[in-house]
């Protein structure tokens, strides 16, 4: 029994007839086009095909072992179409939910639009996504493969684009000549937040961030930069551009604000010794509260923070002391003259008691963070 697979419609008997009929073709049919209609209907439908024979000009592919079922379809030189030219219908199998021809090259494809909304969706919610809609299982190495294939045809090639890198900076240089620290210099407060972010996608690594406030109260990012690694090389490296960039200095008359870091501490204190350096409160508090929980106390940290003044804040002490034994004496581990408002310099007309305006810059760029390294710089 042999049919015709025509230019608009493929089509195939009985079974999977319905299924191939579903497929449009914009060209002329081929073997590429009889095999994605193939494998659209064994997922659908919950059998597992083998193709024995997978050659450019023609395919067999039958059942399980023991199954009778055939199909055999090559190209036909006179019509310059794909034609069915042995096909037996009769199977004797049952469904499964494990598909070899449901791979990471087909999901990609039927998923690409649910990745481009939401590229940082989880490995497992994905897994989860895919056994609800198609009821079929696949592995976490599938689901991660699927995911890069559809990013890369979103993003491009990141190892192409790391190639040029250096391309990249010498058109920055050319384009951009001493326009480095004009802005700042301009308005900005001397209040700089430092902070450094994982990278989401394809290209690995950490993006280190400078982060001030102008002269509006507005998040202005001064520099940022791709790394490997967070470490004490990548931040001295970093600060020491910014400081030369800036003209800094030695840091006189200006804050400062980190996380409780020891590799950024160190470094701050190293390139930048005059330099008002603030602790983030809500990263010492999330290591105090490890031992100390509970709402009146978290309250209290917080009105201990914020006081301005000496005696305020040895009331707060005195009533926190109150509260569990040796309490103020963990919390006066930290050093309070970087988290408390009491001690901090009026230079900078800042009384940030966090690094959120880092933070914020961080979950501004979470999109980008998902995308090839020339397009995140941009």
């Amino acid at each position: 029994m042999s049919h015709t697979i025509p230019q608009i419609k493929l089509i195939v008997l009985k079974q999977i007839l319905m299924k191939l009929l579903m497929m449009k073709v914009k060209m002329k049919s081929n073997s590429q086009q009889f095999r994605e209609a193939l494998t659209e209907y064994t997922v659908d439908e919950h059998v597992e095909l083998d193709k024995y024979v997978n050659a450019p000009t023609r395919v067999r592919v039958k059942w399980c072992a023991g199954c009778p079922w055939l199909l055999f379809a090559s190209y036909d030189s006179r019509t310059n179409d794909f034609i069915v030219k042995n096909y037996n219908p009769l199977h004797k199998c049952n469904g499964t939910i494990k598909n070899k021809l449901c791979n990471s090259k087909y999901l990609a494809e039927r998923y690409k639009d649910r990745i481009i909304s939401e590229p940082n969706i989880r490995i497992f919610k994905f897994r989860e996504l895919v056994q609800k809609e198609l009821e079929v299982y696949i592995g976490r190495t599938v689901a991660r493969k699927t995911k890069n294939i559809a990013l890369t045809q979103i993003m491009g090639d990141h190892v192409k684009e790391f190639g040029r890198i250096l391309d990249y900076r010498d058109e920055l240089l050319r384009t951009n000549p001493g326009s480095t620290y004009i802005a700042f210099l301009d308005g900005c407060r001397r209040y700089i937040g430092f902070d450094g972010c994982f990278l989401k996608g394809v290209c690995k690594g950490q993006l280190l961030v400078a982060v001030c406030k102008d002269e509006n109260n507005y998040m202005l990012p001064l520099a940022w930069a791709v790394v490997e690694v967070e470490n004490t090389f990548n931040w001295r490296w970093f600060v020491n551009l910014l400081k030369n960039d800036l003209e800094l200095g030695d840091g006189t008359e200006l804050t400062v604000i980190t996380d409780m870091q020891n590799v950024l501490d160190k470094t701050i204190s190293e390139i930048l010794p005059q330099a008002e350096h603030r602790m983030c409160a809500m990263h010492i508090l999330a290591n105090w509260s490890k031992k100390w929980r509970g709402i009146e106390r978290r309250n209290c940290f917080w009105r201990c923070v914020r006081s301005t003044y000496e005696q305020e804040l040895k009331n707060n002490l005195d009533h926190m002391e109150k509260l569990g034994d040796k309490i103020v004496e963990d919390l006066q581990y930290y050093n309070k003259e970087r988290w408390c408002k009491v001690y901090f310099k009026y230079f900078s007309n800042r009384d940030s008691v966090d690094n959120n305006m880092a933070k914020i810059f961080n979950s501004w760029i979470l999109g980008p963070r998902h995308k090839t390294i020339i397009t995140i710089l941009e």
